[in-house]
């Protein structure tokens, strides 16, 4: 990984949490995303390939059941690739709080 795209992908982490903690993207307000599956679709770590973030409010963090985590896929030029990953909970360096049963963190997205 080059220093400039390292460099990118630190601020990703940031950036898709201040996305979760403001309540989600604006443009998913309305009823017509409320029926649509919610789900962002952005270049998140600056490579010019759309990545994908999924929320996973039900998922157990640090054994606590339902805590929720949301989970970065990466593109490339061949598309998303589980290989490249962020798994983001409040257990992650940098977002505020700590994971608690039943916070559903990433609900926003799911």
């Amino acid at each position: 990984m080059s220093i400039s795209r390292s460099y990118r992908a630190t601020w990703a982490v940031p950036v898709i949490a201040g996305v979760l903690v403001l309540g989600g993207v604006p443009a998913l307000a309305g009823s017509a995303a409320a029926a649509a599956p919610k789900t962002v679709r952005d270049d998140f770590n600056g490579d010019g390939y759309k990545d994908l973030a999924i929320g996973a409010p039900n998922a157990t963090v640090d054994g606590r059941q339902g805590a929720g985590e949301v989970v970065v896929m990466y593109g490339g030029p061949h598309g998303l690739t589980k290989d490249r990953r962020t798994v983001i909970s409040r257990a992650t360096s940098g977002i505020p709080g700590s994971p608690q049963a039943g916070d559903n963190f990433g609900i926003q997205l799911s």
